[in-house]
């Protein structure tokens, strides 16, 4: 009915019959429509081939275009840039809803040439719908099928208030024929305010059924700008979950991902901050579940990580919240698979700035609340520059390290690393747990029991409260904490199993001279028991010294009132020195062991040398740390009845070792 409100491209000759070619009819119909002023087009339900290269239907600001036709690109059509797009135009009001958009990508596959360097050409773009200037653009309840291309939706350059509501996209990737990984975002945005939710994502590949990792599909959803909201999305079978990058154009603040759901993908959410950084950043409430097998199958940027920032990027990054989300691998087996670049990328949550060699200050940076099960590789792998205000709080890491390709120098529940400088940091209340036994496949997956629980070091801190009431609860194998200087008062004590051996270790084969008459206190957990034995590694001895220890009460993070005396340890004779310490029994809790050289200054083992053991001292399941304790100048005499209160400095403790019963 031409010159009524709504147009309807039948009325325009459209047959919509699957096999006439209604391009020319259902533009012509978007033509009438803008010049009769109602700007509505109606697509009744059919199926409508359409064909051309560039541009293949075109619209202006205004124009709806909606109804449950299928709008379908013709077998061997060749290049295209995008089924419906709006060009220079200015697309304001541009609203598409209720259609289906066929690519037809299975019977349109890219001839030589289409493709270059992994990303389709301009002009050659295969995209559905594209709206690049203009505000008020939405796109919702619409079904996208079978693209390959380099997006789907794509709103770019200068647009604002755009959203992408409610829509399917099906089949997406694959590249059936040429199987080539490419740089596809199904919805890309670049643009300020807009919004991304309530969408599905589904990826394919040649062979594989939906939901396995496609190759041709990147990214459901590459967001660059300001004011952006991206929620209850459900994502299947990409590489990547999502990616998070900043606009070169618009400043990237108040930026909020929550609550979606990926299954099924090699990776999580990548963040790329470029040299813009960002601001205001909210990730939440995310349930992200991948598949280790499926990355390393179709590696792309060489990682495999529930949520992950770039490390090639200096950008910095403020007030950002990564809190409340659950991150899960699923069952697969691993045999058979690359170890090719492994290392320590298939982390739960990763944050790198050190390898980038970077001097980005990151401010205000909370990653708490987040359970993350079966990671790979390290729970969290977080290797700042300089950070100032940092917590990580209450996360609870499960059965990391669980691929036998896992680099075991990074089997850790929670690596830190504050190159730089390190301000107002807190590790709290976070645990570790793990039940794998090495061999078994609790997650089907053969690798090791976690190797370290917590490893935390840093260049110097200022104003830190680290490491408090931290949990671990491991099954079985060694457990490894390195610590070097978060703080100068608070460190977190290691655990001692009742009947094990403990060590608190540094990172190196590093030997330390005791001052003489200066006293060392290193902390530990005890559960309930008793202390039968201490021993030391003396590596250079003093002539007519003795090294005293004692056990000491914690007070407040420090140590206070000594317990017991635990003898003195003969320094005459180098290589390892035992005391029988007698039987005292303990509640569980945290202690301080106090270590003090009279007569003279032997040197002490603090590395990770280990030379002949102690006769009848066994070592089996002997639990590894890093502890650093503090120290007290003195002079003391002999240990003190009750430790400083004032004067104690951060200091290295021996590396001792406790039997317990």
């Amino acid at each position: 009915m031409r010159g009524a409100e709504t147009v309807n491209v039948k009325d325009y000759g459209a047959a919509g019959n699957g096999t006439a070619d209604d391009t020319a009819e259902i533009q012509a119909a978007i033509n009438a429509a803008i010049a009769g002023g109602s700007r509505r087009v109606y697509v009744p339900a059919g199926t409508y081939l359409i064909s051309g290269s560039g541009d293949i239907l075109t619209a202006t600001a205004g124009v709806e275009l909606f109804g449950s036709g299928t709008l379908k690109v013709k077998n061997a059509n060749g290049p295209w840039n995008a089924m419906l797009n709006t060009g220079a135009n200015d697309a304001s009001g541009l609203y598409v809803h209720g259609l289906t958009f066929d690519g037809n990508a299975t019977n349109n596959q890219p001839a030589a040439g289409d493709v270059a360097s992994g990303n389709y050409l301009n002009g050659r773009r295969r995209q559905a719908i594209r709206a690049d200037y203009g505000t008020g653009i939405r796109v919702e309840g619409n079904t996208f099928v079978d693209h390959d291309s380099t997006w789907v939706v794509c709103s770019a350059n200068s647009a604002r208030d755009v959203r992408v509501l409610n829509n399917q996209f099906l089949k997406i990737g694959g590249l059936v024929a040429s199987a080539q990984l490419h740089d596809h975002s199904t919805v890309y945005i670049d643009a300020v305010g807009f919004e991304i939710a309530g969408n599905t994502f589904s990826a394919y590949a040649a062979g594989v059924t939906s939901g396995s990792a496609a190759l041709g599909a990147i990214s459901p959803v590459d967001t660059h700008g300001p004011s952006q909201k991206v929620h209850h999305n459900t994502v299947i079978g990409y590489v990547y979950g999502g990616q998070l990058s900043t606009s070169p154009s618009f400043p990237n603040i108040g930026i909020e991902w929550h609550h979606n759901v990926t299954i099924g993908c090699g990776h999580g959410l990548h963040i790329t901050p470029y040299t813009q950084g960002m601001t205001g950043v909210r990730v939440h409430d995310n349930v992200f579940g991948l598949d280790f097998l499926l990355w390393r199958a179709h590696p792309w940027q060489n990682g495999g990580c529930g949520i992950a920032m770039n490390s090639g990027d200096g950008g910095p990054m403020s007030n950002v919240d990564i809190v409340d989300n659950t991150i899960i691998w699923a069952a697969a087996t691993h045999a058979g698979q690359s170890t090719v670049g492994i290392g320590s990328v298939a982390n739960g949550i990763q944050w790198v700035r050190r390898e980038a060699g970077n001097t980005a200050i990151d401010r205000g940076v909370s990653i708490s609340r987040n359970r993350i099960v079966g990671a790979p590789d390290n729970g969290m792998y977080l290797r700042f520059s300089n950070v100032d205000g940092l917590d990580i709080s209450d996360n609870v890491l499960e059965n990391v390290a669980s691929s036998a390709l896992a680099d075991a120098t990074y089997s850790v529940g929670l690596y830190l690393d504050c190159y730089t400088s390190v301000a107002r940091a807190k590790v709290n209340r976070n645990a570790v747990r793990d039940t794998q036994v090495a061999g078994s496949a609790p997650y089907g997956n053969t690798g090791p029991t976690v190797n370290a629980g917590y490893s935390l070091w840093s260049a110097a801190g200022n104003g830190t409260d680290v490491a408090r009431q931290n949990t671990l609860s491991i099954a079985s194998g060694a457990f490894v904490k390195f610590t070097r200087e978060l703080d100068k008062a608070v460190h977190e004590p290691a655990a001692i199993r009742t009947g094990g051996n403990y060590m608190p270790e540094h990172q190196g084969n590093t030997t330390l001279t005791l001052t003489a008459d200066e006293a060392h206190f290193v902390p530990i957990d005890l559960g309930p028991g008793a202390i039968t034995q201490v021993a030391l590694e003396i590596t250079t001895t003093a002539a007519g010294s003795t090294i005293e220890a004692a056990l000491y009460a914690d007070l407040n993070g420090r140590p206070g009132k000594r317990l017991y005396s635990l003898g003195t340890i003969a320094s005459n004779l180098s290589s390892f020195r035992a005391t029988t310490a007698g039987s005292f029994p303990l509640a569980g809790g945290t202690y301080w062991l106090g270590f003090a050289a009279h007569g003279g200054a032997p040197a002490i083992r603090v590395g990770t040398g280990r030379a002949s053991r102690v006769a009848g001292l066994s070592f089996a399941g002997v639990a590894l740390a890093d502890v650093t304790g503090v120290k007290s100048a003195g002079p003391h005499t002999s240990l003190p009845s009750t430790a400083p209160a004032t004067g104690l400095t951060y200091g290295q403790g021996p590396r001792f070792y406790v039997v317990g019963q």
